[in-house]
């Protein structure tokens, strides 16, 4: 049996009774590797290979879980389609729809949105209808978040993917999925033994996405205290409007979603009804002084890792931080003399 997540090179291995052939690897992390799978006739599919666990593991029954319920979802037209799993002593192979136009994430790094509500309207609802697919069949996914959303080649379609910790139950006590994208419920459950629903969870990770896709960057790191521009949006959440290039409705539908009572929270239908007739996402940054003098990329804007923000950019104009208290104070405090160099 494989030491767990030590997936090697396979290309060239034939799996599925001989009708797939593994070739290079599409992408790999924590939950093992992805490779490009082609038949005799140049079908493509994406073969995620994963250790083998020990029958009856609660990793094994997990990995079976995970199948299942993929499985059962994979009817909708914007959920990644599985078409079979198989497995060896060593690992799992679960044979799955190719999406050649990589991720949403990929997507969002290169403003592929920036200005585009008709594109937002698109992708994001496309995205929506997988979500309340998947809640009206008594499955939350729980780990809502650009990289797993896959993109078809020309970038008109999305696919949600990776139901690895997806779940039938409606509520839990334990924080589950990626920190960036969990509610502040989600987030706290664990520590403070508290149970919280799942369904607005999904929520305010479509939320993020949301966040995420009309601004080039993520809202906050965490919905936390701890993290001080969810602290800062938590005392004084037009904030959020005064930090990001959002039109007024926009904003409100997002202070909407990130609702820290999630009883009070928009739920998934009020959310696609409300984007489908958003005018737009967008503020007209010449009326509103926001025209692009000098475009900077600093992680106090786009709230990133470092190694995530080459591709990415914001425009600023100095006069209009200038006349922004909390701009100023957290441009200067990061950045020093460097805007006074471009006044």
């Amino acid at each position: 049996m494989a030491p767990r997540n030590a997936i090697p090179n396979l290309a060239g291995k034939v799996i599925c009774d001989g009708q797939i052939t593994l070739h290079e690897t599409l992408g790999q992390g924590s939950f093992g590797r992805v490779f490009r799978g082609e038949t005799a006739d140049k079908t493509s599919f994406a073969v995620k290979l994963m250790a083998q666990h020990t029958p009856g593991s609660p990793r094994a029954l997990a990995q079976a879980k995970e199948q299942a319920l993929h499985l059962d979802m994979g009817e909708h037209p914007n959920i990644v389609t599985l078409h079979a799993a198989e497995s060896d002593s060593d690992f799992v192979y679960i044979v799955m729809e190719n999406c050649p136009g990589g991720d949403l994430y990929g997507h969002m790094t290169k403003k592929s949105f920036i200005g585009d509500t008709d594109g937002v309207k698109n992708i994001f609802g496309q995205v929506m209808d997988a979500v309340h697919y998947c809640h009206e069949q008594g499955v939350y996914h729980r780990d809502l978040k650009p990289d797993n959303i896959l993109m078809s080649k020309d970038g008109a379609h999305a696919y949600l993917g990776d139901f690895g910790l997806s779940t039938t139950s409606t509520s839990s006590m334990h924080t589950v999925g990626t920190k960036h994208y969990e509610s502040p419920e989600c987030l706290q459950a664990s520590s403070l033994h508290r149970s919280y629903e799942h369904a607005p969870n999904d929520v305010w990770a479509l939320g993020v996405i949301l966040c995420s896709m009309i601004s080039s960057c993520r809202p906050w790191d965490a919905a936390d205290d701890t993290d001080p521009y969810f602290a800062t949006f938590r005392q004084d959440p037009r904030w959020l409007y005064d930090t990001l290039p959002i039109s007024e409705e926009a904003f409100k539908l997002l202070c909407d979603i990130f609702t820290l009572d999630p009883r009070f929270r928009v739920t998934l239908p009020e959310l696609k009804e409300r984007v489908a007739g958003m005018k737009t996402f967008f503020r007209d940054m010449e009326e509103d002084g926001l025209a692009p003098v000098v475009a900077i990329v600093v992680d106090v804007v786009l709230m990133r890792d470092m190694s995530d923000l080459e591709e990415v950019a914001i425009p600023f104009n100095w006069d209009y931080v200038r006349r922004k208290p909390k701009w100023r104070e957290r441009v200067g405090a990061k950045l020093g003399n460097l805007f006074a160099r471009l006044r």
